[in-house]
C-alpha cells in the first residue's frame, strides 16, 4: 500500500553551504554535504519503507528567498516543507518531513532539511 506523497527538501553539493548560510535554522544543518546527504537518504528510505512517495525538491536560495519573502515566511524548516509541497502540488501532506538534522519520520526525531 501507497501512503501519502512526501515532497523532501533537497540541496545539491556546490549550492550547500551557500544555501544553509541563508537559512534561519542554517546552524542546525551539518557543515559537511556528505553527512547531511547521508541523513537525507537514511529519511528517504525510510519513508520508502513506510510506503510513501517520496520527490527531492530542490531548495536553491534564489528562488526559495523570495517565496518565503512573498508569504512573510522565515527561511527554516516549516518554510521549506512547505515550498516543497508547494513545488510538486501536494496538499495537506503528511508531517513532519524534514529532513537530516532536525529531520523527522512520524513523529520520532531524527535530524533538519
Amino acid at each position: 500500500m501507497i501512503a501519502g506523497p512526501v515532497a523532501l527538501p533537497w540541496y545539491t553539493a556546490v549550492g550547500y553551504s551557500n544555501v544553509i548560510d541563508e537559512m534561519a535554522d542554517g546552524a542546525q544543518f551539518p557543515d559537511d554535504y556528505d553527512l547531511w546527504l547521508m541523513r537525507a537518504r537514511q529519511v528517504e528510505r525510510e519513508l520508502m519503507r513506510s510506503g510513501h512517495a517520496t520527490c527531492r525538491v530542490m531548495i536553491d536560495a534564489e528562488a526559495f528567498l523570495p517565496w518565503c519573502t512573498e508569504r512573510s515566511l522565515s527561511p527554516n524548516a516549516k518554510a521549506r516543507r512547505e515550498y516543497a509541497n508547494a513545488m510538486v502540488g501536494i496538499r495537506n501532506a503528511p508531517r513532519p518531513v524534514e529532513g537530516p538534522r532536525g529531520a523527522r519520520l512520524g513523529s520520532k526525531p531524527t535530524d533538519v532539511v
